[in-house]
């Protein structure tokens, strides 16, 4: 009897494993929009990095207030901030739209979370003191990069409206260097934040874009890795987040996969599984939602 109970429990646990959005929470999608009028000293690069930490800042604030009323939070007892901070390595920023017209950078951007998924990775991480400090620094070089790229561009503001018909002065130099630097140093943290909950990312290639990035976990022995899937136009990527034992990314050639297949777990009854398998005759299996797309995707790229 207790065998029999036990293999029930661990088969009613594995099977709501494989089949994560049946029980999660909603989606919650929050979209902002952000102007960003550029100065004489601003390039459409530097405009790009400021327009998207300012969207980013409005995004994590409606993502902290909203956080704030879900009761499973409130029992954590986190205040907003520390739920802004928190949440900022474990979202991802998309951008939807961005123009430039040589005056104003426009950008549209979004992110997108599973509520259960972001308040359990929530809980995690507030028990983990140094990631919670890793986070915290983190913000903070933000909002103190953010306010001197503000500084220095005021400065640089007055000394335009003093020396109209002047040539730059060495000070005026100095400060447009220091003004870029600081914009440039504000890009790399913000792409910290970004890939935050990822611990080790593997960079694109020069000639490698991405298609898509779905969530996904990759079976290594018996631990269903959780991650990220990237499917560039060269490769499979997948990357890990912190949250597991086994962590690191793995890389897979378009041009070395032989085959990529459904696999379904238990029984044949939970139809979320995929193969694929490599020339060399490695194979791996992922978990994955909208399954049948991304194997067309796949297989129109193997083509």
């Amino acid at each position: 009897m207790t065998s029999t109970l036990a293999r029930i429990t661990l088969f009613s646990f594995l099977f709501l494993l494989f089949i994560p959005h049946l029980t999660s929470a909603e989606t919650r999608t929050f979209i902002k929009e952000y102007n960003y009028q550029a100065s004489e000293y601003d390039s459409k690069v530097s405009c790009r990095v400021l327009a998207l930490e300012q969207v980013k800042r409005l995004l994590l604030e409606d993502i902290g207030t909203y956080l704030e009323s879900v009761t499973e939070v409130k029992n954590f007892q986190m205040t907003k901030d520390q739920i802004t901070v928190l949440s900022a390595g474990i979202v991802k920023t998309q951008i939807e739209d961005e123009r430039w017209d040589g005056k104003t950078f426009y950008l549209r951007a979004k992110i997108s979370a599973d509520t259960e998924e972001l308040t359990k990775s929530l809980d995690i991480l507030r028990n983990n003191l140094q990631l919670v400090k890793e986070l915290e620094d983190l913000r903070k070089r933000s909002l103190d990069m953010s306010n001197e790229v503000v500084r220095l561009r005021t400065a640089l503001d007055n000394i335009a409206n003093s020396n109209k018909n002047e040539s730059p002065s060495e000070n005026e130099q100095r400060i447009i260097k220091q003004y870029e630097s600081a914009v440039d140093e504000l890009a790399v943290i913000t792409e910290d934040e970004n890939s935050f909950f990822f611990k080790k990312i593997i960079t694109l290639k020069e000639d490698e874009r991405i298609i898509t990035t779905v969530n996904a976990n990759l079976f290594r022995g018996f631990e269903a890795v959780g991650g990220r899937m990237k499917i560039t136009n060269k490769r499979l990527i997948f990357e890990s987040h912190r949250l597991n034992v086994q962590d690191g990314p793995t890389a897979i050639l378009l041009n070395q996969i032989a085959e990529v297949k459904k696999k379904n777990f238990f029984l044949g009854i939970v139809p979320t599984g995929m193969v694929i398998r490599a020339k060399n005759g490695t194979k791996y299996t992922f978990v994955v939602d909208n399954r049948e797309e991304l194997i067309n995707l796949i297989s129109s790229l193997l083509k």
